[in-house]
């Protein structure tokens, strides 16, 4: 027996790849996604033409572009569930925006005037906490969990697999291993 199952995708990312596939609830984590300068203090002191470098997966820059927007610095098209570079409608600051490999994005800290990616990279590449400027808001929309195909929703092993990654003592673990940079929430 085959069986295909991913705990590494967030729910857009899959629709977004269009296959028939189900997320299990209760979601495993949430991902914490921050904007990081090693040279400013607060996102007010962000100055014209400043180099940003963000994800290039279309999550990752979803979740960058939103978050440039929640802050201001952007304006994007509205009603676009993955925004890309080309839904940039305003650009007031003529934020110089590129975009790199997600594992590269936090090791371009100190070339540029700021990073926005998921916190795990600030924990895992050893990055002051006091490089994080600002947080995003959406880590609902970006859920964490394990992904099936739809057949197997009901089966007594996803649900054993669901029990065992949502119990006290794994959110404890996850709490632990991953610094904050991983959000659990009972769902």
């Amino acid at each position: 027996m085959l069986l295909f199952i991913n705990i590494n995708h967030g729910w857009i990312h899959i629709t977004n790849l269009n296959r028939e596939m189900v997320m299990l609830e209760p979601y495993i984590h949430y991902n914490v996604f921050g904007m990081y300068s090693s040279k400013f203090k607060n996102v007010n002191e962000i100055p014209q033409n400043a180099k940003v470098v963000i994800p290039a997966d279309p999550s990752n820059t979803a979740r960058a572009l939103n978050l440039l927007q929640q802050q201001g610095l952007i304006t994007l098209k509205k009603d676009v569930a993955l925004p890309t570079l080309l839904d940039i409608e305003s650009n007031p600051k003529n934020l110089q925006i590129t975009q790199v490999n997600t594992a590269q994005v936090m090791k371009s800290l100190p070339d540029v005037d700021l990073v926005c990616v998921a916190k795990m990279f600030q924990i895992s590449n050893k990055v002051s906490q006091d490089t994080e400027i600002a947080v995003s808001d959406d880590m609902e929309k970006f859920a964490v969990g394990f992904v099936i195909n739809p057949k197997n929703k009901d089966a007594k092993w996803t649900k054993v697999l669901v029990e065992a990654y949502t119990s006290p003592e794994m959110k404890a673990e996850i709490a632990k291993l991953f610094q904050g940079s991983y959000v659990t929430l009972d769902k």
